[in-house]
Order: C-alpha cells, then sequence, then structure tokens
C-alpha cells in the first residue's frame, strides 16, 4: 500500500530540500516488488553514502549527513519498507530488511559504498555488507544483541510485552522516541506515524527482535554480528553516552567484536545522536583521515607521483578523545586531550544548534587561552570558519 507523501511546503518546514524526495522500486526475485521512499542529494564526486535509519524514525534522522557531507558526497537517506513514506507491505523480518537494502544499493547505486546506520538500522547494514562493495562503515547508537549479563534495554522491553498497544494502536513509542531529541525536530519524525495503520511496521519490528536460538531472525542477527567481527574496512563509531537503550554496554560489545573501530563519544548525548550531535561534521572529518579526499576517480595510479594527503586539523584532537595525557599547559593549569575533546564538541554541538551552517565565518573574541584552542575546534568541527582579523 502507498501513502501520500509530504508537499513542498511540509519537506521546506523540516529543513529538507524537496528535490532530495524520490519514489525509487526494487526488485527482488521471488518476491514483490517493494516502493521506498529516499532523500537523495543526487551525484557526489566523492563516492555515495547510504544512510539507515531504526526504529522508529525514517530518512529524516539523516537531515545533518544530507545538508553537510553533499555535494562532496552523494547522500541517500532511505525508508526501509513500512517505515517513513515507504509502501506498507507484509511483514518484515530482519532477514528480508537486509536482501532488500542490498537489492536497493545494487540497483539504484554505482561504487564503492559509505554505509552509514542506526539503532535498528545497524543490523540490517551490517547484515548487507558482505553482499556489497564497501569502503567504510559509519555506525550511531546500535547493537548486534544483548552484551553479555546485560538485561533487554526497558524501553524495548516495555515496547515488546505491549507490542500492539504501545507501538501501534497508540502513537506511545512514535512519541516517545521523538522526545529524546530537541523540539524542532519532533514534527517531522512523528509525520509519517499518524494512524495506527501507519504504525503496522513500527510494532513489526520491535516483535521481530530476536531474544534467543527460538526466534525468526535470530541468524540473521548472528549473520550482522559476524559480519561486524569480519570488517575488514574502516569502521567508525559515534555514540550517544546517554542513551537509556542503546548504552555503553552496547559499545563496549562493539568494540570486542571489531577492535579496530575509530570511536567519538558524546558523554551528554542521548539515543539520536545524529540528529542532536554534528555527527555529520565528524564523519566528514573521519571519512578524510581514512579514505583521503581525492575522489576514486582521479586517484594516482600506483607507483605515479601525486601530492600529499590533506589531513584535517581536528583529527589529532579526534584520535585522542580518550587520552589523559596533558595536551595544554598556561598559569590556569593544564588540560588534558580528553577534557579538550569534551569541550570542543560541547562548542561545536551548541554552534550547530544554534545554527551555523558548514563554511559560515566566527569571530573568534576569546584571549589566548585553553578555551581558545577548545572554542577554535568547536568552530572547526561544526564546520565553520575562524576569524581572527576581518576588515
Amino acid at each position: 500500500m502507498s501513502i501520500s507523501t509530504p508537499s513542498a511546503a511540509d519537506w521546506e518546514r523540516w529543513g529538507i530540500d524537496p528535490a532530495w524526495h524520490r519514489m525509487v522500486r526494487i526488485e527482488r526475485p521471488n518476491a514483490l516488488d517493494v516502493e521506498w521512499s529516499i532523500l537523495d542529494t543526487g551525484v557526489g564526486e566523492r563516492g555515495t553514502i547510504v544512510c539507515v535509519h531504526g526504529n522508529p524514525t525514517w530518512g529524516y534522522l539523516w537531515k545533518g549527513f544530507l545538508e553537510t557531507l553533499s555535494p562532496e558526497w552523494r547522500v541517500i537517506a532511505v525508508d526501509q519498507t513500512g517505515m517513513g513514506w515507504s509502501e506498507r507491505s507484509t511483514p518484515r523480518t530482519l532477514e528480508t530488511r537486509i536482501a532488500e537494502l542490498v537489492a536497493f544499493c545494487e540497483q539504484h547505486t554505482s561504487g564503492p559504498l559509505v554505509i552509514a546506520a542506526h539503532d535498528w538500522g545497524g543490523p540490517v547494514a551490517l547484515g548487507a555488507v558482505s553482499s556489497l562493495d564497501v569502503q567504510a562503515v559509519i555506525l550511531g547508537n546500535t547493537g548486534v544483541g544483548l552484551p553479555a549479563r546485560t538485561p533487554m534495554p526497558p524501553l524495548i522491553a516495555t515496547a515488546r510485552r505491549f507490542v500492539d498497544l504501545s507501538c501501534r494502536r497508540s502513537p506511545v513509542f512514535v512519541k516517545g522516541t521523538a522526545a529524546m531529541t530537541e523540539k524542532r525536530h519532533r514534527e517531522a519524525l512523528r509525520a509519517p506515524y499518524q494512524s495506527a495503520e501507519r504504525r503496522t511496521a513500527v510494532a513489526e519490528f520491535v516483535a521481530d527482535i530476536p531474544l534467543s536460538e527460538a526466534d525468526v531472525s535470530w541468524n540473521a542477527l548472528q549473520k550482522s554480528a559476524n559480519n561486524l567481527s569480519n570488517l575488514d574496512v574502516p569502521l567508525l563509531l559515534v555514540w550517544g553516552g546517554r542513551d537509556r537503550v542503546f548504552h555503553d554496554r552496547f559499545l563496549a560489545d562493539l568494540l570486542q567484536r571489531a577492535p579496530h573501530a575509530d570511536v567519538h563519544r558524546f558523554p551528554q548525548a542521548a539515543h539520536l545522536v545524529p540528529l542532536d550531535e554534528p555527527m555529520a561534521a565528524i564523519a566528514s572529518t573521519w571519512l578524510e583521515n581514512v579514505l583521503g579526499t581525492t575522489p576514486v576517480a582521479e586517484q594516482p595510479a600506483e607507483g605515479s607521483s601525486g601530492s600529499d594527503s590533506f589531513v584535517a586539523i581536528t583529527n589529532g584532537l579526534l584520535s585522542r578523545c580518550n587520552d589523559d595525557e596533558v595536551a595544554f599547559t598556561d598559569r590556569n593549569g593544564a588540560v588534558s586531550w580528553k577534557s579538550l575533546a569534551n569541550e570542543a564538541t560541547d562548542i561545536a554541538r551548541t554552534l550547530v544548534r544554534a545554527g551555523l551552517s558548514v563554511g559560515d565565518r566566527v569571530a573568534m573574541l576569546v584571549p589566548p587561552s585553553s578555551d581558545l584552542l577548545a572554542a577554535s575546534f568547536g568552530v572547526w568541527l561544526a564546520g565553520g570558519v575562524l576569524v581572527v582579523a576581518d576588515s
């Protein structure tokens, strides 16, 4: 069943370019075609980033990626079947969702991909990576199973116990998730799920979470976990430290499975880290660091001479965000790398929330000090340009 999609005025009110939205058809052997709603920024010289939401969000979750990473990257935020503005259809298991994501990428993208995912979009994306040409993976708060000696998060446990009431018949689960972020995002997050009929897949998504080998999606989740352990491409984990669903035990579990991962943790951030924090700016810097800045088509041939790779000025700070060694000392005392990184990311978050866009100039009126250093890194992390003296 198709549903009506937002008007141009709706998209603009939510800060989304209406030109990004389109509907695409996905074909799979021995399965009915399905129509997906996507937000697609168009051709990017560096490649394509496919962004996968969880439950009960949709492509709007990746608004920061769409705004910040294009036109350098082609950014596609998909709505999974039954979610967002995509077709409402029969129930989907994790295995089906993985197969549909693979089919979408094969039919509607080209070249090596960067995959970004959040929440239960994580197992979907990780289940797909072994079937796709993937050059890097970016994950927000997610998991591939309950960590050892960890109970089911209360929000999910309650939703499962009363799944039809809390997730389909009433908007409790949808509204509760939207309430985790700022008011300016809540209307958009709730918009696709205004009726019980439109929330059917929200309930089905929760009911499909496997807790034991007897559950239908258990084997598919194990595949996602194994793919994570076998991942041989760069991996970035951007984490909200105050998430009550995918908390820090899930982060520790992911790191145990993929110890090569880079981590950027926002101590004060909650569940919806792609919306609440400058995750896109962090991802942009990280991609420059791990993939270089030259488009794939323009990479010099092996053995040929080429200019040195550009390294973003923030890379050094981000790589030492958990380091307690001294980064800066003045008459007021010493500041560790960890403290400097935390203060800088707090400043970046404040600037982004205040409306700073990539390329905006920021006049620095802070005396030379560790505060100036943190403010400078905060501006750079948010995508701004420092102005020390301006005519």
